[in-house]
């Protein structure tokens, strides 16, 4: 019997290939390998014997001897023969059925594994783990933050709800959590300015830029607003320059006219004003933004001397330098008396000037010129002069939003008594003439199309504009301003009146509260209820 040297299985002599493994077999059988199996049969046999007859049997001199020999040569030692003796009955044992033919003794190539698979599946798997732990920090995030919502909501005390704000923004970092920050400062803001600031700076590593700079101008805005209750308006425009400096809209604050009113009447020496269109008819100054600068510009107009032959008047502009309004530049009108500032206008597009009318002649109210001044560069800049036969306040007579005189020329000199309207430009050019209606509004017209006041919905009127008016007239002219929202009235003088123009349009959900009026409407009828009370 011999052995597959491949994978040891018993085979007959005259296999040529393994059955089990199929390996070829080699028929010419080492010389050593067959004395060594020889050997082995030999040491079989006197164990046998050794253990049957309990007697050590004798072998002949010659014959023990070349076995003796050939086991020495072949194996060093009882030990090794001792392992070596193992192997093959081990073997035998382990493929003793070997030679009975069967369909599983053949050997079958493995299937092999699909790699892609085996690659692709845990891959897969951890994708899908991750996505579940985001999906779980994500939800966890979001309940967290509400519940450090709802106790900051809940909180009376500032030391917490400040906590809880903080805590939430922690938790989620959203425009929600930074509203409930910015509030909870702002709230503690309006009782400790001072406490708020210093919260903020505690947060401010939390908080992007843009959303420091955000709260902070809105605990300036409190701040603001303790300081003009103190009537400390000087430090008040203070504030509104850091509010800018922050980014913030400094005018939309609700005590922003009053600052500027003060910071006039400080900066002019007059008396203080009570609102923008007084301050104009009062005092002959203005304040509005006539260029790119975020602060408004002041614009005085004063008289330069006595009426005599050598009058003039003098302009005035102050711009916002450092915090601080200073006189930045002058212009004078020579030979001039009775000057008005008649107001402020778009006298092109985008572009607002201060419109001056006077007088040329000190004995004659009809030779009046109306010059237009533009703010570029910090200078005052003539923008056109018109000559007129009266004070005529400037329309916009083909409704483009910018201004017009009337005129009987487009120079000082006055010529014909036919009315033109004329506009200026801001390159300063020659003013050219504008088609137009040509009439003037400020009279009470009988006209399905007309108004008392076309433009009390975009300017502020002057007593110039009420002086003159009869109380009735006043009354329609005030009850016009409500009658463009469509205001139904139950007056049936009223009713009757505006019921015949064209453009009224009646509104049963309007019920007349200023909440529907801007800031000209607003100031408009309280001064004509002012001049109707008189």
């Amino acid at each position: 019997m011999k052995f597959c040297t491949k994978c040891g299985a018993p085979m007959d002599k005259d296999t040529k290939f393994c059955k089990k493994c199929g390996n070829l077999v080699n028929n010419n059988i080492d010389k050593k390998e067959k004395q060594f199996t020889e050997a082995l049969d030999k040491i079989d046999i006197n164990d046998s014997v050794e253990k049957n007859n309990h007697s050590t049997i004798d072998l002949q001199n010659g014959e023990h001897s070349k076995k003796s020999k050939l086991i020495e040569k072949e194996e060093p030692n009882a030990q090794d023969l001792s392992k070596t003796q193992e192997i093959p009955v081990q073997r035998l044992d382990e493929y003793s059925d070997y030679n009975q033919p069967s369909y599983n003794n053949v050997a079958h190539p493995k299937k092999p594994r699909n790699k892609f698979l085996s690659g692709i599946v845990p891959k897969v798997i951890a994708g899908v783990l991750v996505i579940v732990v985001i999906l779980i920090g994500v939800f966890f995030n979001r309940i967290e933050a509400a519940y450090y919502i709802s106790k900051c909501n809940n909180s009376i005390d500032e030391t917490e709800k400040i906590q809880y704000a903080t805590k939430a923004v922690k938790a989620l970092d959203s425009s929600n959590t930074k509203d409930v920050l910015k509030n909870t400062l702002v709230e503690i803001a309006k009782d400790d300015v001072d406490l708020a600031e210093k919260d903020l700076e505690k947060v401010s590593s939390m908080i992007s830029q843009g959303d420091y700079q955000n709260i902070a101008s809105g605990i300036k805005e409190k701040k603001v607003d303790k300081l003009c209750s103190q009537g400390k308006y000087q430090e008040a425009f203070n504030e509104l320059n850091e509010i800018n400096k922050l980014g913030g809209d400094f005018k939309s604050n609700k005590n922003y006219e009053d600052i500027m009113l003060n910071v006039v009447a400080k900066l002019t020496n007059t008396p203080v004003q009570n609102t923008k269109n007084l301050l104009m008819d009062n005092s002959s100054i203005c304040f509005d933004s006539f260029d790119s600068d975020p602060f408004d510009e002041i614009i005085e107009l004063k008289k330069n001397g006595s009426y005599s032959y050598n009058s003039d008047i003098k302009i005035n502009l102050y711009k916002c330098k450092n915090g601080q309004y200073k006189l930045v530049d002058t212009k004078v009108i020579n030979s001039a008396w009775n000057g008005k500032m008649q107001g402020v206008y778009n006298y092109d597009t985008d572009k607002k000037g201060v419109y001056v009318s006077y007088s040329t002649n000190a004995n004659s109210g009809n030779s009046v010129g109306t010059s237009v001044y533009g703010v570029s560069d910090d200078k005052l800049q003539l923008k056109g002069t018109i000559g007129a036969n009266n004070y005529t306040k400037p329309e916009d007579v083909n409704n483009d939003g910018i201004y017009e005189i009337l005129s009987n020329s487009s120079s000082l000199v006055s010529q014909s008594g036919v009315s033109k309207w004329y506009r200026v430009y801001d390159d300063g050019k020659a003013p050219t003439e504008v088609n137009g209606s040509g009439k003037q509004t400020s009279k009470t017209g009988t006209s399905s199309n007309d108004y008392i006041f076309k433009d009390s919905d975009k300017t502020y009127l002057m007593e110039d504009d009420l002086r003159g008016k009869t109380k009735d007239e006043l009354a329609l002219a005030r009850n016009e301003i409500f009658a463009r929202h469509g205001y139904v009235f139950t007056d049936e003088t009223y009713k009757k009146y505006f019921s015949s123009k064209s453009w009224y349009t009646p509104n049963s959900s309007y019920d007349g509260s200023d909440s529907a009026l801007n800031q000209y409407e607003i100031a408009n009828y309280k001064v004509i209820q002012n001049w109707e009370n008189k």
